[in-house]
This record gives C-alpha cells, sequence and structure tokens, in this order.
C-alpha cells in the first residue's frame, strides 16, 4: 500500500518531484508504483481465501482512488496534477483487483499498460513544457501549442486517454471497471459507483483544464528555446501506442466487445467534467 501510494500513505507521492522529469516518468508510470501492485498480483494466491481480502483492496483502492482525483483537480502544478491523477489511477487499479480478482490476467495486464502509457505520455511533455518555460504553474502557462504542436498532440491524446474517452486504452480501462461494479451483487454497489462516477468528473475536469491552460489560452510567458522534432516525438510514440490498444482491445481478450449500456455512465461523467471545469474556470 505504500509503494502504490495508497491511503492513508498517499502523501508521499507529489512530494516527490525534486527528480527530472524523466525520472519521474519512470518512477511514477512505469517502474516504483507499480511494485506494490505487482506484489498484491503475486500474493493474491495466498490471501483471496481471506474474507477480509477482497474488501480491503475494494475499500483502499476506491478510497484513494477518489481522493488523489480530487486533489488533482485542487492542484496548480503541472507535476502535482499528474502526481495525484497517479494517486487515483493506482487506487483505481487495486479496486479493480478486488473487483475482478477472478477475471482473465490480461484485464489486470490492460490496466497497468493504460495508466504506463498515458501517464508516461503527460509526463514526458510535461517535462519539455517546463524545460522550455521554467514554469511548473499551469496559471502562468499558455499558448504552447505552436511552440510544442507534435508534443500538444501527444499531451492532448494521453489527456483524453485519463479522461476516459473513446479510442483510447482509458475508455477501455473504465467500462471494465463500470461493467465490474455493476455485477456485483452487494447493495455497496451504488457507492462505488458514486465514487467511480466522482473520479471520472474530476479527472475528466483535470484532462481540460490542462490541455486548455497549457496550449490553448493565453500566452503568458515566452519560450526560452524550441525543443528538437525528436523529443517531441518520443511522447508521441506512446500517444500513437494507446490508440492503437484503444481501437484494438481484443489482442487482450478476443471476446472483448464494447458495446455495453455502461456507456451512458461515461457520457453522464463526461457532461460533469465540463460543469466542474467551467465552474473553476469562472472562479
Amino acid at each position: 500500500a505504500g509503494k502504490s501510494a495508497q491511503f492513508p500513505f498517499h502523501f508521499w507521492l507529489p512530494k516527490a518531484m525534486a527528480a527530472p522529469t524523466p525520472v519521474s516518468t519512470y518512477l511514477h508510470s512505469a517502474a516504483m508504483v507499480k511494485l506494490g501492485i505487482f506484489l498484491i498480483i503475486r500474493v493474491e494466491p495466498l490471501l483471496k481465501a481471506s474474507p477480509l481480502w477482497e474488501p480491503l483492496l475494494i475499500g483502499t483502492g476506491f478510497c484513494t482512488m477518489l481522493l488523489g482525483a480530487f486533489f488533482a483537480l485542487g492542484s496548480h502544478k503541472i507535476k502535482a496534477i499528474l502526481a495525484y491523477s497517479t494517486i487515483a489511477q493506482l487506487g483505481f487499479i487495486i479496486g479493480y483487483f478486488g473487483l475482478a480478482y477472478n477475471q482473465p490476467f490480461c484485464f489486470d495486464n490492460f490496466q497497468v499498460l493504460n495508466h504506463v502509457l498515458y501517464k508516461g505520455c503527460l509526463f514526458m511533455v510535461a517535462g519539455i513544457v517546463i524545460g522550455i518555460t521554467k514554469q511548473n504553474d499551469i496559471r502562468n502557462l499558455g499558448g504552447l501549442i505552436s511552440k510544442i504542436p507534435l508534443a500538444a498532440v501527444a499531451f492532448i491524446v494521453a489527456a483524453a486517454s485519463m479522461a476516459g474517452l473513446p479510442g483510447t486504452t482509458g475508455f477501455i480501462a473504465k467500462e471494465l471497471m463500470v461493467e465490474q461494479v455493476l455485477n456485483m451483487t452487494s447493495n455497496f454497489k451504488w457507492l462505488l459507483l458514486l465514487v467511480l462516477s466522482l473520479k471520472s468528473i474530476f479527472l475528466f475536469a483535470c484532462a481540460l483544464r490542462l490541455i486548455i491552460s497549457i496550449f490553448f489560452s493565453k500566452q503568458k510567458v515566452a519560450t526560452l528555446y524550441s525543443p528538437k522534432i525528436l523529443y517531441q516525438m518520443i511522447p508521441g510514440l506512446l500517444a500513437i501506442t494507446l490508440l492503437f490498444f484503444g481501437f484494438r482491445p481484443g489482442l487482450f481478450n478476443t471476446h472483448f466487445i464494447i458495446s455495453r449500456p455502461e456507456t451512458f455512465i461515461s457520457i453522464f461523467a463526461w457532461c460533469g467534467g465540463f460543469f466542474v471545469y467551467n465552474y473553476l474556470n469562472k472562479r
């Protein structure tokens, strides 16, 4: 729980931002924070017989998910927003394990892969933005779409996956989770569905806020230099990959088809995200 920044041990992750952004990319999206999740998968055969195992994972994961998404919405620094959204997604994955511990392991792999692809891309572009502006606060940024167009497109695609938009791995990951919640027989499933919807609303608003504040609002600071095209292409590779798997989920399970009524919940979350963003933008 501590390694994967689960509540109440989540506080260390946003503070571990002193390293250069490529290091943050490696630690917070690909390697270090995933070790706790990997350990949970490894010990699952030993602990799943306990009646406390499933509720422990679900309770910890969903609580962490909601807190991380809420704190991400209230942050102003790029890396802090990404760190808190990482906490939210790690809680999402832990909660999914609790709900779907008897599901095919390929779905577990998909949840981890989704986070690696979009969060790695977001952190890499954040590093480019901070490098060329020396600014970490999104309130001081804007108009960078013309300065780093390739990186901007990659960032938008990755942010769309964080928001769970169709065509991305994030949409499929969210649909799998909603399906597991609706299949529960417990009366608590409506509470879990509410938490999942709030998390989706908050992260959609965060994604929209990041995109508009960094790339499309009025430029407030001059760029110090123009990054090489190669630096912009590297996060683009991750964005292409998450789109590829987003349109080809059958590569993980040939019987998986996205045509379920759970999508209406996604539409509700997107509308709620627009409302929250507009409310914060007016303040």
